[in-house]
């Protein structure tokens, strides 16, 4: 039963490793969303905009997060079906060997790792699980990829803002051209009525009042009117 034994602690070893990674990986989550909320608040673009970005880093770290757990969790669901199998499937001899005298024990240990690398766990293996620490992932690749989709969405609210900025522009002038030919309009209406009165007023001096007549009583200037008459 020594084998079992040693497949089970080997298994809720590669646990515990999962868990302290899952940890590790919540932990990393966590501080590149508080560095994309503090990278964020170095843009002025609109305070709807820095807050689109952080709530992308934080559904981002959730998911790196996510998917770190469960491949921890993977980790040691695999561990401990090998461990399940190794104490169902151990053979017989093994067994026998481990049970008898200490004459026997070099054999029993040399079938024993034959039957251990026959479900994969070999010295590399062993290796490998012990050189795993909680520095191993220090220079995680989520760190450059959550950078790089930082700056392609920061250029793309940089571009977005470029053409809120140019589509105001354009309406800005828009308006100011509709305004410039509406005063045209009533210079030209105003311009128009003022011609049409100094007409008037030309006509009233040159040819005199039309709504008075010769008909009605003089007004004291006989004179002049007679000489009107004449003409």
């Amino acid at each position: 039963m020594d084998i079992w034994q040693r497949a089970r602690t080997f298994a809720e070893e590669a646990a515990k490793k999962s868990q302290e990674l899952t940890k590790e990986a919540a932990k990393r989550s966590q501080e590149l969303t508080k560095e994309a909320a503090k990278r964020s608040q170095d843009f002025s673009i609109g305070s709807s905009k820095l807050s689109d970005i952080v709530s992308e880093a934080s559904k981002r770290s959730k998911e790196i997060a996510a998917e770190a757990s469960k491949r921890a969790d993977l980790i040691r669901a695999e561990a401990l079906k090998r461990a399940d199998q190794i104490k169902s499937q151990i053979p017989a001899s093994a067994l026998s060997h481990l049970v008898d005298s200490s004459s026997a024990s070099a054999p029993a240990a040399a079938v024993t790792e034959a039957d251990l690398e026959a479900f994969g766990i070999t010295d590399e293996l062993r290796e490998f699980v012990k050189g795993i620490t909680m520095n191993t992932f220090q220079d995680f690749p989520l760190e450059d990829d959550s950078e790089m989709y930082e700056t392609r969405y920061m250029e793309n609210a940089k571009q977005k803002s470029i053409e809120e900025v140019k589509d105001s522009t354009a309406k800005e002038v828009s308006m100011v051209g509709t305004i410039s030919k509406t005063e045209v309009g009533i210079n030209q209406k105003d311009k128009s009525a003022t011609s049409s009165a100094a007409e008037q007023d030309l006509d009233v001096f040159l040819l005199g009042d039309l709504g008075e007549s010769d008909d009605g009583p003089d007004d004291g200037d006989e004179g002049f009117d007679d000489d009107f008459d004449k003409i």
